[in-house]
This record gives C-alpha cells, sequence and structure tokens, in this order.
C-alpha cells in the first residue's frame, strides 16, 4: 500500500513549533531578561525595551540550556558569526547586515553592563567582541533655500485660506517650524504638552521630553515663537477629546493629538503643492527637517559638539555623519590613530 504523501501545512507547522522551541530560553533565562527589562524602563521608550528584550532572548535561545550568566566572549562572537552574513556576497542567506549585528552586540553587552552592577558579575564577555566597521551613509540632507521656500508657502496660503483650511495651516506652520528649529523627532513635537510651556522674563520657555526621557527646556524666539502663539490662540475654539486636553498640537477636526503619520503626509503634500522638486519631495520626511538643521548649524560655523548638544546625541560619532565627505574621514582616520594608541 503506498504511504500518503505528507501534508505540506503540517510539515510547516512542525517546522514553526521546533524553531519557536528553539526560541524560548530557559526558565533562568527568562526570569534575568524579565529583570533586566523591568529595571530598564525609567530609561527607555517602549519601543527601545522591546529591541532589548528581543535580542537578549535571542541571545538566550541560542545558547540553549547555559545560563546567561555563564555565556562566554567565545559565545557572543558564534552567535554573531552564525547570524551575520558577508554582505560582499549575494548567495549569503545569513539573516544579519552588519549594522543589525552591531546593534545585537551593543544590546547584549548592555545587558552584561547590568549583570556587572546587579548579580556581581566579574567581566563583560561582550567587551573583547569586535566586529568589523559598516559604511553609514551621510543623510540627504534638504537644502536650506528648499525649507524656506516651504515656509513661505504655507504662510501665503495662511493668508488666503478658508476657515476650513485655515487652522490646519497655522497648525502645520506651527508644528514644522518648531520641529526645524529645535531640530526635534517627530514624536518630541506631537507629544508637547500645554503645561510645558513658561514665559520667563518676556521669553517663551519650553520643556522637551527627548528621547531617553531626558528634560530640556528651550527658548522660542523670533518666528517659531510667533507661529506657536499663533496656533496656541486658534487652539482655544477648539474642543480636544477627553485625554488630550493638554495635549499641544490637536487636530482642530477630530480634536485629537496629532500622530507622526499625519506630520510625514502633511509634509509631503505641502512640498508638493509648494513647487518642490521632485526628488526633494521623494527625500523629504519629518526626520529630514532635523538633517537640515544640522547641517545648517556646521554651515554657520557650529562646532561638531554643539551641533551634538542641540540633537541630543549619546555619541559624537553620530553627529559626525552631518560633515562632508572629507571631514568625516578626517575624524575616523583621527578615530583610527587613537585606537592604535
Amino acid at each position: 500500500m503506498p504511504k500518503p504523501h505528507p501534508d505540506p501545512k503540517s510539515k510547516n507547522r512542525a517546522h514553526k513549533d521546533q524553531t519557536e522551541l528553539r526560541l524560548r530560553p530557559i526558565p533562568r533565562n527568562n526570569i534575568l531578561i524579565d529583570d533586566y527589562a523591568d529595571l530598564r524602563q525609567l530609561g527607555l521608550s517602549a519601543n527601545a525595551l522591546a529591541a532589548y528584550r528581543r535580542d537578549i532572548a535571542e541571545f538566550a535561545a541560542f545558547l540553549g540550556s547555559t545560563y546567561l550568566l555563564e555565556a562566554t566572549t567565545a559565545d557572543i562572537i558564534r552567535w554573531l558569526a552564525r547570524c551575520t552574513k558577508n554582505e560582499d556576497d549575494p548567495t549569503d542567506t545569513r539573516p544579519w547586515g552588519l549594522r543589525t549585528a552591531h546593534r545585537k552586540r551593543s544590546a547584549v553587552g548592555r545587558f552584561y553592563t547590568w549583570a556587572q552592577q546587579t548579580h556581581g558579575l566579574a567581566t563583560n564577555p561582550a567587551d573583547d567582541v569586535e566586529l568589523a566597521r559598516f559604511f553609514t551613509p551621510a543623510p540627504i540632507v534638504i537644502r536650506r533655500p528648499d525649507i524656506q521656500t516651504l515656509f513661505s508657502y504655507i504662510q501665503n496660503r495662511i493668508a488666503l485660506a478658508d476657515p476650513k483650511e485655515y487652522s490646519i495651516l497655522v497648525l502645520d506652520l506651527a508644528v514644522f517650524r518648531l520641529m526645524d528649529r529645535l531640530a526635534l523627532r517627530v514624536t518630541e513635537a506631537s507629544h508637547l504638552r500645554i503645561s510645558h510651556f513658561r514665559e520667563v522674563d518676556g521669553e517663551l520657555h519650553v520643556l522637551i521630553r527627548k528621547k531617553g526621557r531626558k528634560n530640556k527646556v528651550y527658548p522660542l524666539v523670533g518666528a517659531v515663537r510667533a507661529s506657536i502663539e499663533h496656533w496656541m490662540r486658534l487652539r482655544r475654539s477648539i474642543t480636544p477629546v477627553v485625554g488630550h486636553e493638554d495635549y499641544l498640537f490637536i487636530h482642530p477636526r477630530t480634536g485629537y493629538r496629532i500622530h507622526r503619520g499625519r506630520a510625514w503626509k502633511r509634509l509631503q503634500k505641502l512640498a508638493t503643492l509648494a513647487g518642490l522638486d521632485s526628488a526633494v519631495i521623494l527625500a523629504l520626511s519629518p526626520h529630514k527637517l532635523r538633517h537640515a538643521r544640522a547641517r545648517h548649524m556646521l554651515d554657520a560655523g557650529r562646532t561638531l559638539a554643539q551641533v551634538k548638544s542641540v540633537l541630543d546625541h549619546a555619541s559624537i560619532s553620530t553627529t559626525s555623519i552631518y560633515l562632508d565627505e572629507d571631514e568625516r574621514a578626517r575624524l575616523d582616520t583621527l578615530r583610527d590613530e587613537s585606537d592604535r594608541e
């Protein structure tokens, strides 16, 4: 009697079950990961926290029955080697690029730094793990004249707008001017609250909750202050939904706090209507306003350290991506020389 053909779906389910089984860390590793995640909550966003948990869980799954606190440098090296592809080989099917491998190694290193502080681990096994450097392309920078054209267009539209469009455009101008002037991330702008504003000796100050839950106070002057105060006056006539009463930027029609997706769509639409070049429109996003401010500050003679302070980068090497190619090459050479000393 011929054997029945195996059900492909059953085979796939079995493979999935085996994969999930391999990805489940042993119970005491789960407890350790939960403790680590709980203690890191005060300084991380929900997305960052989830990424840390996932990275450590992946490494724990690779270790199998080995306790995380007993892992060695060789274990980390084997894990990274097993998953990191050779980017010069198009046939390499391993899942991670070099950039991802650096992120995973950093996550594991942070975990073991925590383990040293809380569990008395003698050494950090990630300290001696070295990875090849990856190339970070310079960000696409929107030129200052293009941003000025965009703002001029919005202002002209406001002057001619009907009541229905007027409030939307005033909101747009306030959001984008604030992001541009303070080099804010879109989430930092969208979460801004009315209670974060103070007038000090005639100057308007705003407290911004930055990435990593750091609080910083910024002065608002000139065009950005005028745009914010214009929106504040108009906002008094808008009824926010329950729970959104203190958010500065609420949608005039719905009363809900604006979200990051709306900022991207409105910026693209307004750039198109303003007649910006198609290549500029394709590259434009709310985060590109941040890039443009960094480049503008460097062009105006600000130091890399000053720009780093405004952007709130943890490392000056992150800020250096805004330099031109020759200047970045010079800094890389200086870093290489320092590493050899």
